[in-house]
């Protein structure tokens, strides 16, 4: 039979320690078993629990990701580190050579438009991006459910109607860019497939709110989609 009983627990970290931290210890039958530490407690307690700050990351029990990031978030980091390295030799060649390449320019500016739009799926995967959430506080159980639907609804429609837009606007650009010769109608196509993935995202998003129940639009781990 398994009995719970009190016990003391020491836990240091660096040269902060803890002492006298009243935690339960578990005996099985009459042998008893050592004190836990805390952290070895928690994972006891709460072995699959994520990280708040991180929505959507699953870790291990020694607080590590597992496996890569999700592709999204993969395409953002690659965009990411070529504007970098783009922004870098313009920068090189500027001010160290005093010889700019005309294309860099350009073509980070391309590569930030690109960067903001792919991240803005990821945000919308967990539920990261900005929201007002004043009006919730005053309102009733039902009411802000209710609205938390509605801006749900708003938010699909919004990047549905984006995205159409944004597939028009491709097809109808027929300009190169000015540096190289790469229609624009790339970096608009790009943009639309981002508009569409939000869409998809959002959709998936309103769908676990309606299934728990939110009450708000503010950041939460089960809006988020695992990576």
């Amino acid at each position: 039979m398994v009995q719970m009983q009190l016990g003391i627990a020491k836990h240091s970290i660096g040269s902060r320690r803890w002492t006298d931290k009243v935690v339960p210890a578990a005996t099985l039958g009459s042998r008893p078993c050592l004190f836990l530490t805390i952290p070895q407690i928690k994972r006891l307690i709460r072995p699959k629990d994520k990280v708040m700050s991180e929505p959507g990351s699953i870790l291990n029990t020694d607080g590590q990701k597992k496996g890569f990031p999700a592709f999204d978030v993969a395409v953002v980091i690659i965009l990411f580190w070529l504007l970098a390295l783009v922004v870098f030799v313009q920068f090189f060649t500027r001010y160290v050579l005093n010889d700019s390449i005309g294309w860099t320019e350009e073509i980070a500016r391309y590569l930030l438009v690109a960067v903001t739009f792919a991240g803005s799926a990821v945000a919308v995967r967990r539920n990261t991006h900005i929201s007002v959430e004043f009006f919730y506080r005053y309102l009733p159980l039902s009411g802000a459910r209710g609205m938390a639907r509605f801006v749900d609804l708003l938010r699909i429609g919004l990047l549905a109607v984006m995205t159409g837009l944004c597939i028009q606007l491709a097809g109808n650009t027929r300009q190169m860019m000015t540096s190289i010769d790469v229609p624009k109608a790339w970096l608009y196509g790009f943009i639309a497939a981002c508009f569409g993935l939000m869409t998809i995202y959002s959709v998936i998003v309103a769908w676990r709110h309606h299934k728990t129940g939110k009450a708000d639009v503010a950041p939460d781990i089960p809006a988020g989609l695992d990576e």
